[in-house]
């Protein structure tokens, strides 16, 4: 949901309400994918113009650095997985894609620059012990 928030003042406020040693677990779309930037611009009706301009990149690991979290734990998910949600009625061919996508996704979104293209991606915000 941070991408419907001004994600500096919602760190910061995240900062301050979270716990010295807690953890923040974000599940984020990611706006790198140039393919899926396009399917986002074409569908304005699926989102507001707000979080299509909002939909984080990993620029925001340095806003959440500068609010002082740490980053932690960062995965990416769904890229060769995609296509099966074009076969969503018809379960065996949804089915068959999505676990061929998954197995794909599980060995290619271990590599650097190809992970940025997935389409969402985890992360953990952590407050460190020694936090004010």
């Amino acid at each position: 949901m941070l991408h419907h928030l001004e994600l500096k003042k919602a760190f910061k406020e995240l900062y301050r309400m979270l716990a010295p040693g807690g953890h923040i677990l974000c599940v984020e779309a990611l706006g790198i994918n140039p393919l899926i930037q396009w399917y986002r611009k074409r569908t304005p009706q699926s989102r507001t113009a707000f979080e299509q301009e909002h939909i984080l990149t990993l620029k925001a690991f340095d806003v959440a650095k500068e609010c002082g979290f740490e980053v932690e734990s960062i995965r990416f998910w769904h890229l060769f997985a995609i296509p099966a949600a074009f076969f969503i009625k018809i379960p065996f061919i949804f089915n068959l894609l999505l676990a061929c996508g998954n197995i794909l996704d599980s060995i290619f979104l271990k590599i650097p620059y190809i992970q940025r293209l997935a389409w969402q991606f985890t992360f953990v915000l952590k407050k460190s012990y020694s936090s004010k």
